[in-house]
């Protein structure tokens, strides 16, 4: 019997992280209306954050993308909402979406709808994982099943 793999110590990519930290980005939107794009942009920005200290490691971040995943989700919210209001089912409304899943779907769903330069699996794959670090229950799995529903119709 082969013993189990090793779990190797694995970074994640530039846009990988970009995506985390657009994520962490657009939830600090959510909870300070009073806050805007380019001021949290700025914020985040600003904070050099070294390796080994328990921060996302701004240095390693895909900066172009995270910048573009933050203002074009601002940009685009009425019709990535549009797109995801189509989906939820029942009570499951955008409206209803905790912050943080709120947040995470916003994210792929702009990159569905105007990202076609990354693959739809690989979107989905890093929101799933996005998620992971979130969450520890169901969330995973329900956003990949409406992220791969909306991937079924604007990526057709």
């Amino acid at each position: 019997m082969a013993a189990p793999k090793k779990k190797q110590n694995h970074k994640p990519g530039a846009r990988s992280l970009a995506r985390l930290l657009a994520v962490q980005a657009l939830y600090l939107l959510r909870m300070n209306k009073d806050a805007t794009t380019a001021g949290v942009l700025d914020d985040l920005r600003k904070m050099s954050p070294g390796e080994g200290d328990g921060t996302l490691p701004f240095s390693r971040v895909d900066q172009d993308f995270f910048t573009d995943l933050v203002t074009g989700v601002s940009k685009s919210a009425s019709a990535i909402r549009e797109n995801l209001d189509k989906v939820l089912k029942g009570s499951w409304k955008y409206g209803r979406l905790e912050m943080v899943l709120a947040s995470i779907m916003d994210a792929g769903v702009y990159e569905l709808l105007y990202r076609p330069d990354v693959p739809r699996a690989v979107i989905i794959n890093e929101y799933v994982d996005v998620t992971h670090a979130f969450y520890q229950g169901k969330e995973p799995g329900f956003v990949n099943g409406i992220l791969d529903e909306l991937a079924k119709t604007i990526r057709s």
